[in-house]
């Protein structure tokens, strides 16, 4: 005798076999601060690459090199798609530091040409630390309690 359980009762959702993942605030915070530490160990004033060599420039006239075109592997029985990975996965690692470095830059000029987005992010910033305040602590003005 078997017994089948209706779609709307707990037990029937329950009993799925994919694994169940909680996403939350706290969750997503953890996870962040890894991957940040992560890139900070590995991202050095010592790992940047001379731009030559970033920009797959060689000699005197900075002509295209031959090297940075070379495959990425020896293996030919990988296919195209792992090939590409593995070649980005490569570039990635090597450069890290020079995409860090490049990445600030963008972001220092861009800063610079639209201040009225450092307007925004200021306000923002500042709005998010007094919600971040208003929740943590009581705040009272003229006599009234306005965090609840």
């Amino acid at each position: 005798m078997s017994a089948s359980l209706p779609q709307g009762s707990d037990d029937y959702r329950h009993s799925s076999s994919k694994p169940s993942i909680s996403l939350n605030a706290e969750t997503i915070r953890v996870y962040i601060s890894a991957v940040v530490m992560r890139v900070r160990e590995r991202v050095t004033i010592d790992t940047i690459r001379p731009l030559p060599m970033f920009l797959g420039l060689s000699g005197p006239a900075f002509c295209v090199s031959a090297g940075a075109f070379t495959p990425p592997t020896r293996h030919m029985d990988r296919t195209a798609p792992e090939k590409i990975r593995s070649r980005i996965r490569l570039n990635f690692a090597f450069f890290l530091s020079n995409y860090a470095l490049l990445t600030c830059g963008v972001a220092i000029v861009v800063a610079l040409l639209h201040p009225g987005m450092l307007i925004f992010l200021g306000l923002l910033w500042g709005l998010w630390s007094l919600h971040e305040f208003m929740i943590s602590n009581e705040l009272i003005v003229f006599g009234k309690n306005i965090s609840s």
